[in-house]
């Protein structure tokens, strides 16, 4: 069976075909007057023998040479051109868009856009998408595509996505990868986008995971022979209770059951977090992960209380608290004494700062000796306040509804300000309160009518706990550690 040539080589073939052309007509015009001169010669002798004197002369020779008939080359081969010339000096003149010969390449360069990327801590599924440069418009259909196949409320850190587009943006395939085993995918067939879900084949081992912090928490899982991404979901578990980056004290312990995912006997990643526990300078604190029948999940003390807060206790990571909440503090830049009503937490510039709580932004912008601003509006009462920004997040302006832990601009040094800090305020029915200390609501706690079987789940994984601890060869590295 014949291939079609490509396009890009016919070029190169009609400049063949040309020059084996002129090399025939040249080797058939060099015959023909082969040919011509003989005939001459031998009619001239004939001349000579019989009518013409014993010396012919110069100009009679060259009579009859002249009188000989042209000689044409055959009507179907092309004359060669004027100002033709050998091959060597041909090829030293040739047009600069053609190319040296080149070996046969068949297909076209692929006409296609990938896009991947990672869900980040604070990012909503949208922004993750944003981040990442797929249109808007793509993104909007994508939410609208998946919404009852993937809960966008449990996306999280470390999330991996892949989109492969047209030049043109016309999506042709959508995967996310949620967690290590679940991935949702769009299946795109004449112009109609299918939502899919499946799960990607694991064996599942429960393993118990416990230490006692030396130094820091990191360092006391990573010592366990675990890896940062447990440590991360842990961190989320308790962040609502615990203030990891300044609450950690020396002798705390932890505990935890969790799934390990294997792959032919290789490690390939956590699966969930079944129940854990932080003692924190003595104070004990339980967590239960339980998922009801109508998909109300979470993780949850002993008694049903829900683990996560309406409100994050800090906007950020900060290094430091330069100034509280107080009535009278002496102003640096005014030298007077002014109330302070909010606290200052120090961070390098750039710092991303987020939302402690779900709400609505009602300014954003430069107000004055606060600088760069945002004011956010929380359910019951409650307002948020964050000063000094070196820069806004896009999207944040007046109206906008942001979700708990979604960035909203960067630490910065703007307005009435002595250096990078973030100025943190807090009202509740338009009184300032101390956010350090004012207590804030929970989350919805378990369901009455499901109470009982929470508490089921919650004695069946503290007893799995005590058998998988005791089951635990002593000086066993865990499988994490070698992956």
């Amino acid at each position: 069976m014949n291939r079609r040539t490509p396009s890009y080589l016919r070029p190169q073939q009609e400049l063949r075909r040309q020059r084996a052309r002129r090399r025939l007509a040249v080797l058939v015009l060099g015959l023909l007057a082969a040919v011509a001169s003989i005939v001459v010669i031998v009619s001239l002798s004939r001349n000579t023998g019989e009518d013409a004197p014993d010396t012919a002369t110069g100009p009679e020779i060259q009579a009859a040479v002249t009188d000989e008939p042209e000689t044409l080359p055959p009507e179907d081969m092309e004359p060669l051109a004027d100002d033709a010339v050998g091959d060597e000096e041909l090829a030293a003149h040739e047009s600069p868009e053609l190319e040296p010969e080149q070996p046969e390449l068949w297909g076209p360069p692929e006409p296609f856009l990938r896009l991947s990327g990672t869900v980040n801590s604070g990012d909503t599924f949208g922004t993750a998408l944003d981040s990442a440069g797929v249109p808007a418009d793509t993104v909007s259909r994508i939410i609208r595509t998946l919404r009852g196949t993937l809960d966008y409320r449990r996306i999280r850190p470390q999330d991996r996505f892949e989109i492969l587009m047209t030049d043109g943006g016309e999506l042709l395939e959508f995967n996310y990868e949620r967690g290590f085993s679940e991935i949702y995918s769009i299946l795109v067939s004449d112009g109609k986008w299918t939502p899919l879900r499946r799960e990607r084949e694991f064996e599942r081992r429960l393993a118990f995971v416990n230490g006692v912090v030396e130094s820091t928490l990191f360092e006391a899982v990573a010592a366990a022979g675990e890896q940062a991404e447990l440590i991360m979901t842990f961190v989320e578990i308790f962040a609502w209770a615990v203030d990891f980056s300044v609450a950690t004290r020396k002798g705390d312990r932890f505990t935890m059951v969790v799934e390990k995912l294997y792959d032919k006997d290789v490690f390939r990643g956590y699966g969930r977090i079944y129940t854990a526990s932080y003692e924190n300078a003595g104070e004990m604190m339980t967590a239960t992960y339980f998922e009801a029948p109508d998909g109300f999940s979470g993780y949850f003390d002993e008694e049903g209380r829900s683990l996560r807060r309406a409100f994050l206790k800090t906007p950020l990571r900060f290094s430091a608290i330069t100034s509280g909440f107080t009535y009278s503090r002496f102003h640096p830049v005014l030298k007077k004494r002014k109330p302070h009503l909010g606290v200052d937490y120090a961070a390098p510039t750039g710092t991303p700062i987020w939302s402690v709580a779900d709400g609505v932004v009602i300014a954003a912008g430069w107000m004055g000796p606060s600088g760069k601003a945002v004011k956010i509006k929380h359910r019951n009462g409650y307002e948020t306040s964050y000063s000094h920004l070196s820069r806004i997040a896009p999207g944040i302006k007046r109206g906008a509804r942001v979700r708990q832990k979604q960035v909203i601009g960067k630490v910065g040094t703007t307005g009435r300000s002595t250096g990078p800090h973030l100025h943190f305020g807090m009202k509740v029915n338009g009184r300032a309160v101390n956010p350090a200390s004012v207590k804030l609501p929970a989350g919805d706690p378990v369901p009455r009518k499901y109470l009982t079987q929470f508490k089921t789940e919650r004695d069946r994984w503290f007893g799995e706990a005590a058998r998988l601890q005791d089951a635990r060869p002593a000086g066993l590295v865990p499988a994490a550690a070698s992956r």
